[in-house]
């Protein structure tokens, strides 16, 4: 468990300790050692009265431990610590005591869960009957303690050897609390406190039963949940779905200037029956307006009658009206204007927590501690992005970006004795200048008074000439810094840093509202599943620049860091020192090593070896990495040498294309006029590949606003006059279908592509996000409880490619326990960090 992918520094004191024991490897433990340790284990359960099995008991009577001619030995003890818990009734007698017989926690996908399988020996039916009533009944928790046999150890068990409440074991359940014990332990102590997920009874040898218990990190219990399909009533009759909100009353609203409320009661009418619950549908009038559902900047192309309007009166023939009266001219009967729609990706994670139980986390009766949150966390969760980027796929995502290309709307209406034939969609060499951006964030008027929001501030509109409010602008127009993200619960966490417009909040982007119903519409699935579906299908509309992985985590933004689900993007570290204070460094073999055993392995991903040779067969002109994360800089092993024979041969290779080769017709971004093609059809057949690949959606969202852009003729009479508009105020390319012009411009921005204008420097590339996985480093440690997922660490006694300014981080931390010994096994994964020239 830890904060993955933020790196962290191995505890100083673990560190102290792993030298110690590194420096007194066959002494006693008492001199620093680990000769003559032992493990105990505790299991304790607060059903009812309670149950606490431990193998280490003060003085017990030989009845206690073995039982008599009618009961078999006690199973343990309640909460009290002074009552024994012994079978119902009468049953096989002169049988010991259960045991546990091994214990191991497993932690997945990069810590994102914990398991722990727990093995049990019973010796009579009826010991199997009692403890399965504590340790395998689904969703009832059980807190896992275990350590080494010192008294350092033993004094951090719940209740202090004492009575136990349930406060105490609900304290389990925070980050601050576990932490505390282990370093007071000097990491000689370990818990988990999970809920039981899984488990059986199997036949064992010498007439006994083997009880298996699987528990899961408490945090984990949100994904088993179903909220995407809401929640039927058996307390009253009716459960309040299906409702809706009446046209006439959203007419109404529109007409009194209410647009955000119109808006979201559209929106409101499009969600499966499931959701459409009174909790939701009272959300409009239960908030304030700028920080509510019905703020307008949760929508984007989203009422019904502007989007009609434009699709009835936006089609072949008709003549746009422009701010510097250029003729444009429709010139195709394809359709321009799209009526997909969106809503802010934040209101549609609401929606679905909507749920009959209220899902938040809240003060707990006589504790002092929250219960449990059942929502999966957005709310913290930073993720990539860059200056340029937009998204590739109308169908899943809209990003809101103040500076994205503006794909020439204008130029490819251009009537055809104006425009010269070859439309730049993208102005790869010029992407810096004001007059070839658009700002996509949605029009608003005032300001949320979240602090986020106010961050992002105001920024420019070219379309306009002046700065207009953005408050959910993605990419951030502000730095992100431990002023913004704060570890509370762990000072040993490092501080996030990234560049303003190189990072986002993941609530901000804006999700397509009907695949966001397609998401929530399917059966048979958790709500895990279903949020998979959307953080991928949204990942996949941006050259999956973003991994998105459900994690438990501690809430990091509390001091207690209670356990929690969050989601997390993989790729995402921000700048990274890779010479930070602090860096653990281990010898991997000798006499100084604190090590058991450890392996070291190196293994080149496909992805990154496919990078890697297109990259050296182009003789570094061309960047292999596709979609995903940033490509290895430098090479893999070599710093300094050629081959020569693939010199030759690329030489070879170059000069016959060199002659062979036709020059490229169509250039990414750009469309050429065909030889023979009049200027009528070249512009019909630019205009159509752009309406191909364009998403175009209107800025402005106030049915009763200036949405007539259209010249007044026969066919298209004004509305109004007052109604009258510009192109450049009403239409915007929200999205443009084109991932590799995507990628060429994330390579610019990131100072990858020479003479390009770039965002940032190719050196500070090269210290943000680097890959992870060419190398493996794994250990095993005589048991201690410090590590964390994210963890960096540095090993001397590896080939030098393997050494600074690379570092390893922890992906794994397991822990088993069999015939009373305790190990720790610690999985590193290599971060490499390359070296190329600006130049």
């Amino acid at each position: 468990m830890g904060f993955f992918p933020q790196l962290s520094n191995v505890y100083p004191e673990l560190q102290t300790l792993l030298e110690t024991r590194s420096n007194n490897t066959n002494k006693p433990w008492l001199e620093g050692g680990v000769s003559g340790l032992s493990t105990w284990v505790r299991l304790v359960s607060t059903v009812d009265t309670g149950l606490v099995m431990q193998s280490i008991h003060g003085p017990s009577t030989f009845e206690n431990r073995y039982g008599n001619s009618e009961k078999p030995g006690i199973l343990g003890y309640e909460l009290d610590m002074k009552t024994p818990v012994s079978i119902d009734g009468i049953g096989r007698g002169l049988r010991p005591s259960p045991v546990v017989t091994s214990v191991s926690m497993d932690e997945k996908a990069e810590g994102g869960s914990r398991i722990c399988n727990i093995n049990i020996t019973c010796y009579t039916k009826e010991q199997t009957d009692k403890l399965a009533q504590y340790f395998l009944e689904p969703s009832f928790h059980v807190l896992v303690e275990f350590g080494w046999n010192v008294a350092e150890s033993w004094q951090q068990i719940v209740g202090g050897g004492g009575p136990i409440t349930a406060c105490d074991v609900a304290k389990y359940d925070e980050w601050l609390n576990v932490k505390q014990k282990r370093i007071k332990s000097n990491f000689q102590y370990d818990a988990m406190l999970g809920i039981v997920t899984g488990g059986g009874i199997t036949f064992g040898d010498g007439e006994t039963f083997n009880l298996s218990v699987q528990i899961t990190g408490i945090g984990n219990v949100a994904e088993y949940m179903q909220t995407h399909r809401g929640a039927n009533r058996v307390d009253k009759p009716s459960n309040n779905s299906g409702l809706s909100f009446k046209p006439k009353t959203i007419a109404a609203d529109a007409e009194e200037g209410q647009v955000g409320v119109a808006l979201f009661k559209q929106m409101f009418n499009g969600l499966p029956n499931a959701k459409k619950t009174s909790t939701v549908y009272n959300w409009f009038e239960k908030q304030d307006g700028l920080n509510s559902w019905t703020y307008e900047g949760n929508y984007v192309n989203f009422d019904e009658v502007v989007k009609e309007y434009l699709q009835k009166w936006l089609t072949e023939g008709a003549t746009i009206r422009s701010e510097g009266d250029d003729k444009l001219k429709i010139p195709s009967d394809v359709e321009l204007f799209d009526s997909e729609r969106f809503i802010r990706f934040e209101m549609a994670i609401a929606i679905l927590n909507s749920f009959p139980i209220d899902l938040k986390s809240k003060p707990s009766a006589g504790c002092k501690t929250n219960s449990k949150s059942f929502i999966i966390n957005i709310r913290d969760t930073f993720i990539g992005g860059f200056p340029h980027m937009w998204s590739t796929d109308k169908s899943k995502l809209f990003i809101p970006n103040t500076t994205a290309p503006n794909f020439n709307l204008k130029e490819t209406l251009l009537d055809s004795d104006k425009q010269g034939g070859e439309v730049r969609y993208i102005k790869f060499d010029n992407l810096n200048d004001s007059a070839n951006l658009q700002n996509l964030h949605p029009k608003v008027k005032d300001l949320p008074s979240d602090e986020r929001s106010k961050l992002n501030g105001s920024a420019n509109d070219p379309s306009i000439g002046q700065a207009r409010p953005v408050p959910y602008a993605f990419p951030c127009e502000y730095d992100l810094t431990d002023s913004i993200i704060k570890y509370n619960c762990d000072d040993s966490v490092m501080p996030i840093k990234a560049p303003a417009k190189f990072w986002g909040w993941l609530k901000d982007l804006y999700i397509n509202f009907d695949f966001f119903v397609e998401c929530l519409s399917k059966p048979n699935l958790v709500v895990r599943d279903v949020l998979y579906d959307m953080l991928n299908g949204m990942s996949s509309a941006c050259n999956s620049i973003w991994r998105f992985q459900i994690q438990e985590r501690p809430n990091f933004t509390t001091k207690e860091g209670q356990y929690e689900l969050n989601v997390v993007d993989m790729n995402f570290m921000g700048d990274v020192n890779t010479n930070p204070d602090g860096m653990a460094t281990f010898q991997s073999r000798g006499t100084k090593s604190p090590f058991i055993k450890c392996d070291f392995s190196v293994d080149t991903p496909g992805a990154m070896m496919s990078s890697i040779v297109q990259k050296k067969l182009a003789g570094n002109t061309l960047d292999g990495s596709n979609e995903g994360v940033r490509p290895l800089f430098g090479n893999v092993f070599s710093t300094d040498k050629n081959d020569q024979v693939g010199a030759i041969l690329l030489a070879i290779r170059e000069l016959e294309k060199e002659k062979s080769e036709e020059p490229d017709k169509e250039p990414t971004g750009t469309t050429p006029a065909g030889d023979t093609d009049s200027k009528e059809d070249a512009k019909a057949k630019a205009f159509e590949l752009f309406a191909n690949r364009a998403g175009v959606f209107s800025k402005v969202q106030d049915r009763e606003g200036k949405i007539d852009i259209v010249k007044g003729t026969v066919l298209a009479p004004n509305l109004k006059t007052s109604n009258d508009t510009t192109i450049e105020d009403l239409l915007m390319v929200g999205t443009w279908n084109d991932t590799s012009a995507l990628k060429q411009v994330e390579l610019i921005d990131k100072g990858l592509v020479k003479g390009a204008p770039s965002r940032q420097s190719k050196s500070k590339t090269q210290k943000q996000n680097p890959p992870i996985g060419l190398t493996k480093f794994t250990f095993d440690l005589h048991g201690v409880s410090g590590f964390k997922v994210g963890d960096q660490f540095r090993v001397v006694g590896l080939p030098d490619k393997f050494g600074a300014p690379n570092f390893y981080q922890v992906t794994k931390v397991d822990h088993s326990i069999d015939n009373m010994t305790w190990i720790t096994s610690v999985k590193g994964d290599m971060r490499l960090f390359g070296e190329e020239s600006d130049e």
